[in-house]
């Protein structure tokens, strides 16, 4: 497929170089949109983290943190690759469906950890007790192409189902811990509204955490990969979930930042198989 990045002739002197078949990735490209996502509105605070399950070839990810991105991995052993490349621990967040085996070392680099599970959090609390941490809540809202990219609702399994909150800061208060973030993921490529949906459902229930700063709005954003695709405006999103910000800080006088995890959205434009 021709691209901006990509065209016959390039495509040939890149085969006469390294040979097929060979990933090529457009740098300009991704700072664009890196760019993009670093503009998504926020009224008190944005944390942009790169999802690395998208893309964790080393050379992008120490792009990503030339530019100012913060990261997201989806299990320790991702984490501690990236922390070998030369990512710091601190700019990166781990929300893994296992506990990660390898907890201790990722703590001990700065890494931030999100509680998937009840027992994920009890087993953070019996190993760091005090210490603060992330919570994942399903409100039972999800979206994506098929059921594997669909992370949210009754049939996932991916975080703390609303119902079970209240044992979930149970367990927090018997540890001491500090819940100081709540996580949601609707899944990939989700319908602009749900942003909106899972935003609402989230500030809804804050009154129950009152250490929460911090609002991480789990998800990929959609991007064109047709010529009939319309892909996501992240400016509309942002203001809309500012607003929903605006007004919650009107009511409690708290505000709230918030972080984003897009993935795809920084990296499929900008990579093509050759």
């Amino acid at each position: 497929m021709q691209t901006a990045f990509m065209n016959p002739k390039i495509a040939e002197q890149l085969r006469e170089r390294y040979g097929t078949p060979l990933y090529v990735y457009s740098q300009e490209e991704i700072v664009k949109n890196v760019q993009e996502v670093m503009n998504f509105p926020s009224p008190f605070g944005l944390t942009p983290r790169y999802a690395m399950k998208a893309c964790s070839t080393a050379a992008i990810l120490l792009l990503l943190q030339e530019r100012g991105m913060w990261f997201d991995a989806s299990s320790g052993f991702e984490a501690e690759r990236a922390i070998m490349v030369g990512i710091e621990g601190c700019r990166m967040s781990v929300a893994s469906q296992q506990f990660p085996n390898n907890i201790k070392y990722l703590v001990e680099q700065g890494v931030h950890f999100t509680a998937c599970s009840l027992n994920q959090l009890k087993q953070y609390g019996n190993l760091f007790p005090g210490a603060n941490v992330a919570l994942r809540i399903n409100f039972g809202i999800g979206s994506g192409l098929h059921a594997k990219t669909n992370v949210g609702g009754p049939a996932a399994s991916f975080g703390v189902w609303i119902d079970a909150i209240d044992t979930a800061i149970e367990i927090a208060e018997l540890y001491q811990l500090r819940i100081t973030k709540l996580h949601s993921h609707i899944g990939s490529g989700a319908e602009s509204e749900l942003w909106l949906a899972a935003s609402r459902a989230a500030l809804s229930v804050l009154d129950k955490f009152p250490d929460v700063n911090t609002l991480n709005l789990g998800g990929g954003f959609k991007v064109k990969r047709h010529s009939n695709d319309i892909p996501d405006d992240l400016q509309k999103i942002g203001g809309d979930i500012s607003q929903l910000l605006l007004e919650f800080h009107e009511k409690s006088g708290r505000k709230i930042k918030l972080e984003i995890e897009p993935g795809a959205y920084i990296i499929a434009s900008a990579g093509n198989l050759l």
